[in-house]
């Protein structure tokens, strides 16, 4: 059947050219109601970046997020050249190897997927703890149709999404791709007022916009180092954040502020736009679907199949993080493969410090509860077995009902990226009621 979206929520209309487009951009990011009411997330590796599932998100009315992190990973060939059998590592520079097949993968998954979406907006996201930062924002920035200008006139990426650390020049980065709009990922107003201060004090653009990030229940690293203690109040933070909003953009201009982590049900996307938000981020949920970069034979196995999510797993970044427990991933322990082996993705990894700190101290193996995520995430990405399944909480909730579950069977099946907005916007399929 075909599903006409309610009313009460916005979605995105069909845009016929690129002037359309950026004409509906300019009110959306300046009027309340114009901003769509939900968007996907942006996952590293290249796990929604296949053109098909970012056309799918767009003709549904949402807007999509790709991904600018580690994306030659997600090529088999690229990977199999840094992370396979031994003998076929025969690339000297790995980290110069890897970067320069980042932007190559990159540039050419937007030019496919403008293939099949030359008008849709579409974001990316990008972590500013990735060692190549610098050089994405600029290959990101770049890319597209320029005029003789050398501006970017078309085909390229609307909307930067930048998380993992609060970069203190994005503000002054972004005066140079007018054309993009860009809003830093955050866990606090106090963490969204220092981005603007950042921003004001370099002279920079201030942000287009907030995406607030729940700490607790979001998937995938976290945005407080200690989660139990994080005190996280989306209401009391969406209620700070406008305040701030008044006091650096004046009292009448608008900011549309996003809300992320948990987002599973019709209920939650009203609950959080009755808090205030403008608009919901779903994560896991367009993960788990037929068109994302996520195998089936993974998502069957781990996802649909999981007992629970390990909230503050700990990560090479540093920081806590939302994952499926899996006792199949097991860590190098041999130091100096540790550190033969980096590619150099993350700025600080606490993996290659403890690699580093062994080969001091004279030990051949280190103890470490961390792990190599440029090897162990793109792991899930190619279907094997022992890699790192980051989810958000709301998994162990969503992975029964009757998206994900044959009724009459009790199987568990893999929707498509239709079939799950269309369940998610259906206010009659309501969060279940765990007892015992």
């Amino acid at each position: 059947m075909s599903f006409l979206f309610p009313p009460e929520l916005i979605k995105l209309p069909e845009f016929h050219s690129e002037q359309e487009k950026r004409e509906y951009m300019q009110k959306m990011f300046t009027r309340k109601g114009w901003y769509p009411s939900i968007g996907t997330g942006g996952m590293g590796i290249d796990f929604v970046n296949k053109p098909e599932y970012i056309a799918e998100i767009t003709h549904a009315g949402l807007l999509p997020t790709m991904s600018a992190v580690i994306l030659a990973l997600g090529n088999p060939e690229y990977r199999e050249k840094l992370f396979g059998p031994r003998e076929q590592r025969i690339i000297r520079n790995r980290t110069r190897f890897a970067r320069q097949k980042n932007i190559e993968v990159l540039l050419d998954r937007i030019k496919k997927m403008r293939e099949l979406n030359p008008y849709g907006i579409v974001a990316i996201n990008l972590m500013h703890a990735v060692g190549d930062y610098k050089e994405m924002v600029e290959a990101i920035g770049n890319a597209g149709e320029k005029n003789e200008k050398g501006e970017v006139i078309g085909n390229g990426i609307d909307i930067l999404v930048v998380g993992a650390g609060m970069p203190r020049d994005l503000g002054t980065d972004m005066l140079r791709f007018p054309h993009m709009k860009y809003i830093p990922i955050v866990s606090s107003a106090k963490a969204a007022k220092f981005m603007l201060l950042f921003a004001k004090k370099n002279k920079g653009r201030l942000p287009d916009g907030f995406y607030i990030e729940h700490p607790d229940t979001a998937g995938g690293h976290l945005g407080k180092r200690n989660v139990e203690d994080s005190g996280f109040d989306p209401v009391q933070t969406i209620t700070e954040l406008r305040q701030i909003i008044k006091d650096f953009y004046g009292e009448n201009v608008h900011v549309p502020v996003i809300y992320g982590g948990g987002v599973s049900y019709r209920e939650d996307i009203d609950r959080a736009l009755e808090w205030g938000y403008d608009s919901v981020n779903i994560g896991t949920r367009a993960l788990l679907t037929k068109e994302s970069g996520m195998p089936d034979d993974i998502i069957l196995t781990y996802y649909l199949n999981a007992d629970k999510v390990e909230t503050n797993l700990k990560s090479p970044a540093g920081l806590p993080s939302n994952a499926i427990p899996n006792p199949e991933m097991s860590a190098m322990d041999r130091a100096k493969d540790i550190v033969k082996d980096c590619i150099s993705c993350i700025k600080t990894c606490q993996y290659l410090d403890a690699a580093k700190e062994a080969l001091k101290a004279g030990k051949e193996k280190v103890i470490t509860e961390s792990y190599c995520i440029a090897d162990k995430l793109s792991m899930t990405r190619h279907g094997l077995k022992g890699g790192l399944l980051f989810s958000g909480k709301g998994l162990e909730i969503i992975k029964n009902d009757i998206l994900y579950r044959n009724q009459k069977t009790g199987e568990a099946v893999i929707p498509h990226i239709r079939q799950m907005i269309e369940f998610i916007l259906n206010p009659e399929n309501k969060r279940p009621t765990i007892t015992g």
